[in-house]
């Protein structure tokens, strides 16, 4: 044949040469590294926990009103491989709005032990204030673990009418707040996310495109529209980027973080006028008397 002829011993398999055999070892090796890596290494919307970053993410101030949504599993669980597309997809769901993550119980002993995980995978919701800790014991589809984890959520938008606009602009005056002019029957969820993301920072408010009054006090004919607002401003911010969580969060942070260094300054401002506000044991002078004495935070004596 156009093969040519082959004796015995030539279809013997040969003894692995030197080179050959560290080749093999390490394409073994490599398909080893891929076959046993985490899950959700490169997802976007799943955050990867470890012993490093594990209480940081549950504790950290600007995280404590988010919901942390944590799925415990092993690299060799049958159930969990099953289960990462439907994750995966659940985490795109909740991108903005839930806090998604998962934990490596094969690396992370400690942490599955510490949070009692048996079975595989485990589905646990932390709610806002990191205490109480839920387990899921329903059907892993993103279709049921949806409206469960959705129940721990809660938003802090306002409800923004022609009654009410001139309280919500005056409240902290000096800090932008931005508002969403919206022809929705419910509050978009990407907006009640944005609300706590940005708690305590700036007030996020709704305008229903009903409310005719507030509409044309901003010329807003087109929906949804997002605004900067606050007193005094002779014309509004508009935002005019894609309706994107990333946007819209740098979006607004850049004005939460523009009111943050007004205040800095202020800060920097009084602590020249007053230099007992800063220190450990202040000097007790007439000046500084009714600050130190009667703040409300010492007593003296």
């Amino acid at each position: 044949s156009n093969f040519g002829t082959y004796s015995q011993a030539d279809l013997q398999p040969t003894a692995p040469t030197g080179r050959m055999l560290l080749r093999t070892l390490v394409v073994a090796g490599l398909m080893g590294l891929v076959s046993s890596a985490a899950l959700y290494d490169k997802d976007p919307n799943v955050e990867q926990l470890n012993s490093l970053n594990f209480h940081t993410h549950i504790k950290k101030p600007d995280s404590m009103n988010h919901v942390k949504l944590i799925e415990f599993y092993t690299e060799s669980c049958a159930n969990c491989k099953s289960f990462v597309k439907e994750y995966k997809e659940l985490a795109k769901q909740l991108k903005g709005v839930i806090k998604v993550a998962a934990v490596n119980c094969d690396k992370e002993k400690k942490i599955c032990a510490e949070y009692d995980v048996k079975t595989y995978p485990t589905l646990k919701v932390i709610p806002p204030g990191a205490f109480g800790v839920q387990d899921y014991a329903g059907e892993r589809t993103a279709k049921a673990v949806y409206p469960w984890v959705m129940k721990f959520f809660s938003h802090f938008v306002e409800k923004i009418t022609a009654d009410n606009i001139e309280a919500f602009l005056n409240k902290n005056a000096g800090k932008f707040k931005t508002l969403l002019f919206t022809d929705k029957p419910k509050t978009p969820l990407l907006w009640r996310g944005l609300s706590v993301d940005f708690f305590g920072k700036m007030t996020l408010g709704e305008v229903k495109s009903s409310e005719k009054a507030v509409c044309q006090r901003y010329k807003v004919t087109k929906f949804p529209t997002i605004l900067v607002v606050k007193p005094g401003q002779k014309k509004p911010i508009k935002y005019e980027d894609k309706i994107e969580h990333k946007e819209l969060f740098e979006f607004i942070n850049r004005y939460q973080e523009t009111f943050a260094m007004e205040n800095l300054a202020a800060d920097e401002e009084i602590a020249l006028k007053k230099p007992w506000l800063s220190e450990a044991v202040p000097e007790m002078t007439s000046q500084s008397a009714s600050d130190i004495c009667y703040s409300g935070e010492a007593v003296c004596v």
